[in-house]
């Protein structure tokens, strides 16, 4: 088996049609799977995932999870990563494609073409490419994600440096690693964490054209972090597993990540009125090392909470000498 495309899915009855659908009408020179793990819905979405393998039995293979299960893992907040990791293990293919069940494809050549990339590519453990960000609920024109294009061939650095990878988009090589960590099931970017898994063992690859759309939706399986109310927490979390993990390999990289999600948080929380818990958070900011990184960074952060007075006066003086710019 060449390739097994994995498909997660739970209470996305409007949607897992089209996801499947949209691999269906893949054009192919090899053989494929689609292995669905579904995750004990309460909405048509079990009904519909088995009437799709009934139609194809040779091709679509569905996992039904325990409710009581599914539910307790959800409880314990591991979402859908309980799923995922089951399903992934029943997947029989040399590569793995990932597509949540309220995503989709574009087009009709995307597997074909990520395999002929990583048959020619030994050096890459993954390849991936952007994706059509669709707003379901907003009243916006598509997006391309990444916004611009990347180079042929990238790093683990990189991905540290930023996620610049949709889910919808990535195929990797089967059985690079032979367990999930238990780090996995903490963080909320479990896909980011994947490609940190697969990424310890190759190269990213990347082919520049838009092949899947990734739907934004309030119902969504995955959350956008970088949107969420405690998205630097979640994301100091990530990074200081992610390091642990990493053996500290990156240790530079993911600490000035972490600095900068503590000014966020510095930032957000003076916005909130939580001047103590924002002091706090400067301070870690003020006190990081080396002292001379982010200078100015800190220096701002100092006036601001330390000396509000001086902030004052240094935004004055700041949009005088540079009247279209501001500090804070």
């Amino acid at each position: 088996m060449k390739v097994s495309v994995l498909m997660t899915t739970y209470n996305q009855e409007k949607y897992i049609g089209q996801a499947i659908d949209s691999v269906l009408m893949q054009k192919v020179n090899f053989d494929y799977e689609v292995v669905i793990g579904e995750d004990a819905s309460t909405d048509r979405t079990r009904e519909i995932v088995l009437d799709y393998q009934r139609r194809y039995p040779d091709r679509i293979h569905v996992f039904f999870r325990d409710k009581v299960t599914a539910d307790a893992d959800r409880a314990r907040g591991f979402g859908g990563k309980t799923n995922f990791v089951e399903t992934f293990k029943a997947c029989r293919g040399h590569y793995i494609a990932t597509l949540d069940g309220d995503d989709y494809w574009i087009s009709p050549h995307k597997l074909q073409k990520q395999v002929d990339f990583l048959d020619q590519h030994r050096e890459c453990a993954l390849c991936c490419h952007p994706a059509l960000v669709t707003f379901e609920e907003e009243n916006r024109e598509p997006m391309l994600f990444p916004g611009k294009a990347r180079d042929e061939i990238t790093t683990l650095e990189h991905l540290l440096r930023e996620n610049f990878i949709a889910a919808v988009t990535v195929m990797f090589r089967n059985k690079l690693f032979t367990s999930f960590p238990s780090w996995f099931y903490e963080v909320s970017v479990g896909d980011w964490a994947l490609n940190i898994l697969n990424l310890e063992h190759g190269d990213i690859g990347f082919i520049n054209e838009p092949m899947a759309a990734y739907r934004k939706h309030s119902a969504g399986a995955c959350v956008d972090p970088n949107q969420a109310a405690d998205a630097p927490l979640k994301l100091i979390k990530f990074y200081e597993l992610a390091n642990q993990h990493l053996g500290f390999r990156y240790k530079a990289i993911i600490e000035a990540k972490i600095f900068m999600c503590w000014c966020a948080l510095a930032n957000d929380l003076s916005h909130q009125g939580d001047e103590a818990a924002a002091k706090a958070y400067a301070l870690k900011c003020i006190n990081a090392k080396p002292i001379h990184q982010h200078f100015w960074l800190k220096l701002k952060l100092l006036l601001r909470f330390y000396a509000p007075s001086l902030y004052q006066i240094s935004k004055h003086f700041h949009r005088r000498l540079r009247p279209n710019t501001t500090i804070g």
